[in-house]
């Protein structure tokens, strides 16, 4: 399919809009059926530049599809890089990007909080010498850890040293950001922002 035709919808959000942009670049679209949605392959007529598109790889949101799309269509040595750009908007300026990012601080700054009433227990339970709501408390602090840890992974933070040297302030501070943007469907994650300051 050229890119004059519509093109299958991918089922997952990011991966759409990276299609999408794919297409206005003038790249060629080939459709599949079952777990390999279809090929992508450069305007150019040896086809040099391809990528296997699959339907249910990575993320739910489609990002690990969309990145692999976008580095393609910044590799491909047929097209100017220039022309590329202005059809390919970073995936920050999409409203359900800035989602997906906000969650993902949530996810972690709530990873922390949970780390850090682990370990205040822990401490007192070692003071009253309680082996029972020690074993609790370490396994309060293990599963925050575990929650920061897959959310930091999520957004390519760094995770050593562990625990982190990205305080929940600094979070906070990158999800207003991202919130900046006018948006009605962000309003809910404004609030959750909000109340997590409190």
């Amino acid at each position: 399919m050229d890119s004059s035709q519509e093109w299958p919808s991918h089922s997952r959000p990011l991966a759409r809009e990276a299609l999408r942009q794919a297409r206005k670049a003038g790249w060629l679209f080939r459709p599949n059926e079952g777990h390999t949605f279809g090929t992508l392959k450069c305007s150019n007529t040896d086809g040099a530049c391809r990528l296997a598109i699959y339907s249910t790889s990575g993320p739910a949101d489609g990002s690990m599809t969309a990145k692999s799309i976008k580095q393609v269509l910044r590799r491909c040595s047929h097209q100017r890089h220039d022309e590329i750009d202005a059809h390919t908007p970073e995936p920050q300026s999409t409203v359900t990007e800035i989602e997906w990012k906000v969650r993902r601080l949530l996810n972690a700054i709530e990873g922390l909080d949970q780390r850090t009433r682990g370990e205040t227990a822990a401490l007192a339970a070692v003071e009253r010498d309680d082996e029972p709501a020690l074993e609790e408390s370490e396994l309060a602090l293990r599963d925050g850890d575990n929650q920061a840890l897959v959310a930091f992974q999520l957004m390519g933070k760094p995770m050593t040293p562990w625990p982190p040297e990205i305080g929940r302030g600094e979070l906070l501070d990158e999800a207003d950001r991202l919130l900046s943007q006018e948006s009605d469907q962000l309003e809910p994650l404004r609030r959750a922002v909000s109340e997590r300051r409190t």
